[in-house]
């Protein structure tokens, strides 16, 4: 009987530590965007002190247009257990914060160049070619979760003729920008 209970807890053992390291969220996600834009969490760092919260993430163009791209109000950043950070800085690509609930940095509910963030301004990303995007968060009280939920929205033109693009004016690329939202499965956050 003895040799049974053993092969018994050993294989609940085994079934236990597996459900754990399948519950254990991907430290470097990489989530596809449309257009061949593909993006991974490189880091999740939290100064529990502060409290403080920094996030870089890889931005890929695997596409063969090339790619104009815009971060533009306030991205959503809650920990596991509800804490939520407020942002400070975005950093390493275009961002723009806009007002609460009114996305006129992409031209809606009128696209015209007067009030919204300038096509120009957009980060250019190249086929093949990759930027970084680096956040950085106060939280609003104390930061107690071990995962992190992030998701931003996006504004985006792909471009195949580059020569052409410089010809239109503002209000003609503004037309062609196209919206989505750069969101992670939860992600492990790195005390410090």
């Amino acid at each position: 009987m003895k040799p049974k209970r053993v092969a018994l807890a050993s294989w609940a053992v085994v079934v236990l530590a597996a459900a754990a390291v399948a519950q254990k969220p991907p430290e470097n996600p990489t989530v596809d965007l449309n257009g061949g834009l593909q993006a991974q969490i490189i880091s999740v760092g939290v100064n529990p002190k502060l409290p403080s919260l920094t996030m870089s993430i890889k931005i890929s163009n695997k596409g063969k247009s090339t790619a104009f791209l815009l971060l533009y109000g306030e991205p959503s950043m809650i920990d596991d257990a509800g804490g939520k950070f407020d942002i400070r800085t975005v950093t390493g690509v275009a961002y723009c914060p806009g007002l609460t609930g009114v996305p006129l940095c992409v031209g809606i509910p009128r696209a015209d160049s007067n009030n919204t963030f300038s096509p120009r301004g957009y980060t250019q990303i190249d086929p093949d070619r990759s930027i970084t995007a680096t956040f950085w968060a106060i939280g609003e009280s104390n930061i107690t979760g071990t995962n992190l939920i992030f998701s931003e929205n996006i504004g985006y033109r792909l471009v195949n003729d580059p020569a052409k693009d410089a010809d239109l004016s503002d209000a003609e690329k503004l037309k062609q920008v196209q919206l989505g939202t750069l969101s992670f499965p939860p992600v492990a956050i790195n005390q410090k």
